[in-house]
């Protein structure tokens, strides 16, 4: 039996956001630990990969409800686990972890977005009122992280700002996939596909669908294959509904992650391109698994031309960059991928030397399994 015991806890229910959380917790069993999450909902308690979920006991739909409600109802589920170390990557959740941490308890928060300056991009108040709440948050965020034994976060911009706050707890930890060691594609496997694209994940305004779809426009014998959810702005959706190319899109609203793959095998070109200028990480960022896991399968990515993704290709050509919003640069980068596969397979060949020798999870988890150990001593 486990001796040691981690839980973590987010304010949304079980089908939301596993990935991650399992490459942690797939480590922390391997290294002793038994493995609890907290979710957000009324369904039965399960062991889903080696990791009990425990429900809360509610659902809650709404931000409100997310922020007044669900911390009480965690906060009580996380004192019946009396855990050795608990971890949120929930903002809405941060309470939770101040009131552990009151009760001796060793908390980690996993900052895997630019909060609190997300949401400029998302409110749509007032600018003046927007950054009153922003400035609000900054000061209710710095007093409570501060209380905190760590602090993980997936890029060099927001660790910065989060140490100009005062955090002496900051580490930067890249968003990496597991490797599949077995995994192979042959030049010819390549060359029987279709010419499709694939975009994966959730679905924000500055993934910059609209560009994408108008590039496509401009180039012919391309299919587009768009697999995910459209979070935070329900307007955008409708959005590229409208557009004159979305009839030709295959769109699979939600998946499950053991579908990825069936994705990626009749897949030629990954799109992971982001508007980061509307973000806190304008130089980019390496807590975007969907880049991650496209180069992993093999299979070359078009992405925004930013500092941390030149100094990337600099080292591993595994793609092209191009300005997100401008559809004549993707429509370039897309008919040079589709008109010379030998150079396209290439990089995509490139992208997954780039994950198995630097940009893997396996590389990350020791140093992971080193900070969590390192609160229970």
């Amino acid at each position: 039996m486990a001796s040691k015991r981690f839980c973590f806890f987010n304010g949304t229910d079980r089908h939301h956001d596993e990935l991650l959380i399992y490459h942690q917790a797939n480590s922390l069993m391997n290294d002793g630990f038994e493995v609890l999450f907290i979710v957000s909902d009324n369904e039965s308690e399960e062991i889903r990969q080696g990791v009990r979920l425990v429900p809360n006991g509610a659902k809650h739909e709404g931000y409100l409800k997310r922020i007044f409600v669900t911390p009480f109802l965690t906060y009580r589920k996380a004192k019946e686990i009396n855990a050795d170390v608990y971890q949120t990557s929930s903002v809405d959740q941060l309470i939770v972890g101040y009131w552990l941490k009151r009760k001796g308890k060793k908390v980690i928060f996993h900052q895997r977005e630019g909060h609190p300056y997300t949401f400029r991009r998302k409110s749509k108040l007032p600018k003046w009122l927007t950054n009153v709440l922003i400035n609000l948050m900054v000061v209710w965020m710095k007093s409570i992280l501060k209380r905190y034994d760590s602090v993980i976060t997936v890029t060099d911009d927001i660790a910065d700002y989060m140490q100009k706050w005062g955090l002496k707890n900051v580490v930067v930890q890249g968003n990496y996939p597991v490797i599949n060691p077995n995994y192979e594609i042959t030049f010819d496997d390549y060359c029987s596909r279709e010419n499709r694209i694939l975009y994966f994940g959730s679905i924000y305004s500055i993934s910059c669908q609209e560009y994408l779809l108008d590039a496509m426009l401009k180039v012919e014998g391309i299919h587009y294959l768009l697999a995910g959810r459209f979070w935070g702005n329900k307007d955008y959706y409708e959005q590229l509904k409208k557009h004159s190319n979305w009839k030709d899109v295959e769109f699979i609203d939600g998946f499950e992650h053991e579908e990825l793959a069936s994705f990626f095998n009749k897949s030629t070109i990954c799109n992971v391109l982001r508007d980061f200028s509307n973000t806190p990480s304008p130089n980019g960022s390496l807590g975007i698994i969907k880049m991650f896991e496209s180069m992993e399968a093999a299979l070359p990515i078009i992405c925004s031309d930013v500092p941390v993704y030149r100094k990337l290709m600099e080292e591993y050509k595994c793609g092209i960059l191009v300005n997100p919003k401008n559809s004549d640069q993707i429509a370039e980068a897309i008919n040079y991928l589709s008109t010379h596969k030998e150079e396209a397979y290439r990089m995509g060949q490139e992208g997954r030397r780039a994950v198995v020798e630097k940009y893997s999870w396996d590389a990350l988890s020791k140093e992971y399994l080193r900070i969590v150990n390192g609160l229970l001593k």
